[in-house]
């Protein structure tokens, strides 16, 4: 007699179809754990580790090469912000020059270690470029360089390259796997919701993009549990999911 070998996992083939979409967009096995993770399948922390840890590197990858240096990283953020920055002064009385250097600084903010040194013409670039947004004049109006230097400066403690790795390395198991099960709670939810009100397109269409848009913010979300739940914030989190269920179904029934 032969072995039987089985799953016993119920999602099974959904998690095969997933990773079966996962892989026809990109054949990278970090790509596909992550997309499975994120789909609210269970995976190996240590593997998910490793794999966002490679995620963020290639990411960072994108924006500076092989730079390693604070000043070759500079340089490299400087290119390309030369690429962008004519977007952002587009249809502005924005100076374009002042366009690259307000990029400038935000992406060394995000991709460097340089000193952060806002001067009052970024900010005043920062309130103009604000202004295209309904509220955003209101909001930015008394910005001046201290302040953008202290958003910098939050925004590079946060959310820099740097800080998203230490928070991945760092993070326990048990952590990794509650923020995940925040996500995959508030997900439930809203997956729950669509199907109600939906009545144009199938189930199996609206699955799809339901996967679709699990890869992609799963990890922003989770990265954000995260860091809120390390600045004490993760009983409002909890908080606010239960309340998100609750009136969903109110919704529903």
């Amino acid at each position: 007699m032969g072995i039987l070998r089985v799953w016993k996992d119920d999602n099974i083939l959904e998690q095969a179809i997933t990773a079966y979409e996962l892989l026809s967009v990109r054949r990278d096995v970090n790509f596909v754990l992550l997309g499975i993770w994120f789909c609210g399948y269970e995976v190996d922390i240590a593997k998910i580790r490793n794999a966002w840890s490679a995620s963020i590197r290639n990411t960072e990858m994108l924006f500076v090469g092989k730079a390693s240096s604070e000043d070759a990283k500079e340089d490299a953020l400087g290119a390309l912000a030369k690429k962008i920055y004519p977007e952002l002064s587009r249809d502005t009385d924005i100076r374009p020059a002042a366009a690259k250097d307000l990029l400038i600084e935000v992406l060394n903010a995000l991709f460097n270690s340089v000193e952060i040194a806002c001067d009052e013409d970024i900010a005043l670039t920062a309130k103009s470029l604000c202004k295209r947004k309904p509220d955003g004049a209101d909001v930015l109006s008394q910005l001046d360089s201290n302040q953008m230097n202290d958003f910098l400066s939050y925004a590079r403690k946060n959310f820099s390259i740097d800080a998203l790795q230490k928070v991945i390395n760092s993070s326990t198991d048990d952590e990794i796997k509650l923020a995940h099960s925040r996500w995959c709670q508030a997900m439930h939810v809203l997956a729950r919701l669509c199907l109600r009100v939906n009545h144009n397109g199938s189930q199996d269409e609206l699955l799809l993009i339901g996967r679709r848009l699990k890869v992609t913010f799963g990890g922003l979300f989770i990265l954000a549990m995260l860091i809120a739940s390390r600045n004490g914030y993760g009983s409002q989190i909890d908080e606010y999911i239960i309340q998100l269920a609750d009136s969903s179904d109110s919704i529903i029934n």
